[in-house]
């Protein structure tokens, strides 16, 4: 769920569980026309299983997997990708069916079978959620088009020093005196430049090393 850098190393999330949904063998669709579950009756149309449905995400990715109501084994999946419509299409004529684009060898093999759910309440909960990742895939792809333009490395390398003039406490308005305080940069084991001052200078160093730990063990727990 790769779609992206470091999915390898994003749990996998469960966005949906039901216990229990009907699928069933259908007809072909005709031409252009929606599916119409009032039309899945023998013979064209039978039930072949009744699965345990599982919406399972991992970063971008996303899956709607059935497993064996009784044995929970893997039965079949589909992805969860736009058009939603390709993949999950709702029938016409009910809000609890769906039909389902099964896929096999990234999807190189596929087959359409019709669910469907047993209360509206749940067919919605399911819906909402394959809507809720696609939201969450396209705030992603804004993120990633997001340019901050070229980075600039602003540091002091070591041996230059920067110099602040502050005013004197004692200096008049009119005439202002200034004397010169000077932060030398010198080089941190870790290829940062710390700026330390005259006496503490070591105290700033350590409290910017500490806070730079505590952010990117941070941004590892939000992976």
């Amino acid at each position: 769920m790769s779609g992206e850098a470091g999915d390898d190393e994003v749990s996998e999330q469960m966005l949906f569980i039901h216990r229990s949904v009907v699928i069933y063998s259908i007809p072909p669709r005709a031409g252009l026309a929606s599916y119409r579950a009032q039309e899945w009756v023998e013979p064209a149309a039978k039930q072949i299983a009744t699965c345990r449905i599982k919406v399972l995400a991992r970063g971008r990715e996303a899956t709607v997997r059935l497993e064996e109501a009784q044995t929970g084994e893997f039965f079949a999946e589909t992805p969860i990708r736009e058009p939603l419509d390709k993949y999950v299409e709702p029938v016409l004529d009910s809000s609890r069916w769906f039909v389902l684009r099964l896929e096999q060898n990234d999807g190189k093999n596929h087959a359409f079978v019709g669910m469907g759910f047993e209360e509206r309440g749940t067919a919605f909960d399911f819906n909402v959620a394959l809507q809720d990742h696609l939201k969450y895939v396209d705030r992603a792809k804004e993120e990633t088009k997001v340019d901050w333009g070229p980075t600039q490395d602003l540091s002091l390398k070591p041996g230059q020093s920067l110099q602040i003039k502050i005013p004197s406490k004692t200096a008049k308005k009119t005439a202002p005196s200034f004397e010169i305080s000077s932060f030398s940069a010198l080089p941190s084991k870790e290829g940062i430049s710390a700026l330390t001052a005259p006496g503490g200078g070591a105290a700033v160093a350590n409290r910017r090393k500490a806070q730079m730990a505590a952010a990117e063990e941070q941004a590892r727990e939000e992976e």
